[in-house]
């Protein structure tokens, strides 16, 4: 799954992923495997000493192969 973050509030850094959590590049983009639905998507913004954690329930993803 292919997700573009928006930075509204000029964080110092952002930080996703399912199992462990990737630090997010210049562009915004991650790239996520996806391979268990029970396991929710965790988004972590920092800004300065500040850090606070989304998690979002994939449960009702639909995953179908290509082709």
């Amino acid at each position: 799954m292919a997700l573009a973050f928006e930075d509204q509030d000029d964080a110092d850094s952002i930080a996703v992923g399912i199992l462990n959590t990737v630090e997010l590049d210049i562009d915004n983009i991650a790239v996520i495997a996806v391979d268990d639905l029970t396991k929710p998507l965790k988004v972590v913004v920092t800004k300065g000493a500040e850090s606070q954690t989304f998690e979002y329930n994939l449960s009702g993803l639909t995953l179908a192969p290509q082709g």
